[in-house]
């Protein structure tokens, strides 16, 4: 992945930073453990680089504006508008490569597991991110993670039975499961699921009829001030 510019940030703040998105921008802020924060502005496009390319969990690095030389980050946080989907804030982490790091990194499940192609069970994840300790420099981008073992209902995979890459320390204890496949459901449940639900209609009716009551007269003054939600950064 090439190198992520960043475009140093002076104002701030919900107008500036509503311009800033209409603009094709998301505004951001990068930090680090005895490292000042810095505002900045990146484009959305590289944003989404990010998001493809990184998964959210390896390092990549960046320059700041004026800075000169660049860093190496991690993607902190990603702030995305509920809508649109379109991120509105990014958070980096600038790290240090002699200092360990707490992070999430995701798990890749693979293979075929035999509870699901000839038993027809359905896969059951637990656990999709797991959070670790390392160094940056033995920080990998995601965890591979076999399910051709689970051959049964009763067979399941635990955070003991991972093989994680030299240097990451799991901070998860070794029991917990991380997936396993549930049985398919009989006749019996999918038809009880797929019975009618009987619903008061009186108990509507009321309900309707006190509403009508309530809306009669009420109704938007004129020349009454509206609230406008404030776009949060």
């Amino acid at each position: 992945m090439t190198q992520i510019i960043l475009k140093k940030r002076e104002n701030t703040g919900s107008q500036p930073a509503a311009k800033m998105r209409r603009a094709g921008d998301v505004p951001g802020i990068i930090y680090g453990e005895g490292i000042a924060s810095r505002n900045f502005s990146i484009p959305e496009a590289a944003v989404n680089k990010i998001l493809k390319h990184q998964g959210g969990s390896a390092l990549f690095d960046v320059e700041l504006e004026g800075e000169g030389a660049p860093v190496k980050a991690i993607l902190q946080a990603l702030q995305k508008d509920p809508v649109t989907d379109r991120p509105v804030h990014i958070d980096l982490y600038q790290v240090r490569m002699d200092k360990t790091l707490r992070t999430e990194i995701p798990l890749h499940f693979i293979g075929i597991a035999p509870a699901i192609k000839d038993l027809g069970g359905t896969l059951v994840k637990q656990v999709d991110h797991l959070p670790i300790e390392c160094l940056p420099g033995d920080l990998v981008q995601a965890v591979e993670v076999s399910i051709d073992l689970l051959k049964t209902f009763e067979d399941h995979i635990k955070a003991k039975d991972l093989k994680l890459p030299s240097g990451i320390k799991l901070h998860l204890d070794p029991e917990t499961i991380i997936l396993s496949v549930s049985a398919p459901r009989s006749e019996a449940e999918l038809a009880a699921l797929s019975g009618e639900v009987k619903a008061d209609v009186s108990a509507i009716e009321v309900l309707t009829e006190k509403k009508k009551e309530g809306e009669e007269g009420e109704g938007e003054k004129e020349g009454e001030e509206k609230t406008t939600p404030v776009e949060k950064k």
